[in-house]
């Protein structure tokens, strides 16, 4: 992995922008243009989940509960438990488990960071992982490898 990708806070970074956009809907007009500048790469995103009403501020909300259960887990006295979509979370949340779901995060770290997962995507292959193997879990399995996300 290339150094100044492990400067990166990823994992407080992703948390923030997700938070930051959950509360756009709660400002003025005016106040709602200027935190666009904040979160200028996933400011379309957030807009057209904005403009989509109530359910798109709810996955917005989501997303965002979501990133911090995981930056949270271990002040909370938590594991956090890697998994795939194809496990349900339910499991893991009733034996007070956070999960991270791999394709889940790839996807969100696709939307919200201009860079993409790509840099991670590789340092999968890097460490040993095949490039045959989902790309969408390797974005968020790199990031973790990496030590740049969640402390697992």
């Amino acid at each position: 992995m290339r150094p100044e990708m492990q400067e990166y806070n990823y994992d407080w970074l992703m948390g923030k922008t997700l938070a930051t956009a959950a509360r756009v809907p709660l400002g003025t007009k005016k106040e709602t243009e200027l935190t666009y500048r904040y979160i200028p790469y996933f400011k379309n995103i957030a807009k057209t989940l904005i403009d989509a009403g109530d359910p798109g501020i709810q996955a917005l909300k989501m997303m965002s509960q979501y990133y911090e259960n995981i930056l949270t887990a271990h002040a909370q006295g938590k594991k956090i438990v890697a998994t795939t979509f194809c496990n349900s979370p339910a499991i893991l949340y009733a034996m007070d488990m956070v999960p991270v779901t791999f394709e889940m995060l790839t996807a969100i770290g696709s939307m919200v960071w201009k860079r993409g997962m790509f840099d991670y995507m590789d340092f999968c292959c890097e460490v040993g992982m095949p490039e045959t193997s989902c790309s969408s879990q390797r974005g968020a399995l790199g990031a973790v490898l990496g030590a740049v996300l969640g402390g697992l």
